[in-house]
């Protein structure tokens, strides 16, 4: 299994070799990367991905407390990356007793209930099936 880990708080000056190299120790890494940028709280940042990982969770265990030099790490799983979207997701909403699961899709989050469709929900009916949703010809549906 392949994941992707984001990394902030990284050390002034940090570059993808010494990412790699202070985390090499727990696992094998596929590729590091520093971004140049910062993030929101104004610290460098960047990705490190392991490949062969056996158990997600305690990979995570294990690189919680990591420093690199006199930093300390913090290091989470990448909510965005391609290769941890296959991951099952762990969050759930309870809502009247019951558990829904929270999906992301493209950076939204969306409450799933079941599996009806729109036109499940409304009903089948004659009046339903004959609505103009939009305005086909100059002046409205079918004109």
């Amino acid at each position: 299994m392949l994941l992707s880990f984001f990394v902030t708080k990284l050390p002034k000056g940090c570059t993808p070799w010494e990412l790699r190299k202070g985390l090499e120790g727990y696992g094998v890494i596929s590729g590091t990367y520093v971004a140049k940028k910062r993030d929101k709280l104004g610290n460098k940042f960047g990705f490190v991905s392991f490949v062969e990982v056996k158990d997600r969770g305690v990979l995570e265990k294990s690189l919680s407390g990591v420093k690199l030099g006199d930093t300390k790490l913090k290091i989470n799983l990448a909510k965005f990356a391609l290769e941890n979207s296959g991951l099952p997701d762990q969050q759930e909403v309870k809502k009247n007793g019951q558990n829904f699961p929270i999906q992301a899709e493209k950076g939204r989050i969306f409450k799933s209930r079941d599996s009806r469709s729109f036109r499940d929900v409304l009903g089948s009916s004659k009046a339903t099936e004959d609505v103009c949703v939009a305005p086909v010809g100059p002046r409205g549906c079918g004109s």
